[in-house]
């Protein structure tokens, strides 16, 4: 069974960075910046880079006056669901929740 959590992100910057690299000043953020790698197992946007979809974020909040630049949803899957040793489950499961924001926030990009 699939278990969610939605969040609101007031610096999308911000969120996408945790997202990518972890904690501000932890081992693990340090040890992907200086290997050049990130924890990102699969990603799918509507943007060709990341950084395009923070820039693209930040100029429609402040745009439309917005506090909020973006909503985070993390679906949760039980490993008899979708094995994380399988790349085409992780991918599977990326394609799910890229769809699933699709429907939730038609237009928007995801």
């Amino acid at each position: 069974m699939a278990v969610m959590n939605s969040k609101r992100i007031a610096s999308l910057g911000g969120g996408v960075d945790y997202v990518m690299y972890g904690r501000e000043y932890s081992e693990t953020r340090a040890s992907h910046l200086a290997g050049g790698t990130d924890r990102v197992a699969a990603m799918r946007m509507d943007t060709e880079t990341v950084e395009e979809f923070v820039e693209r974020g930040e100029g429609l909040a402040e745009v439309h006056g917005r506090k909020i630049q973006a909503r985070s949803i993390v679906q949760s899957f039980s490993s008899k669901e979708f094995d994380p040793s399988k790349p085409e489950d992780v991918q599977q499961v990326n394609d799910l929740g890229y769809e699933f924001g699709k429907e939730l926030f038609p237009g928007s990009d995801t």
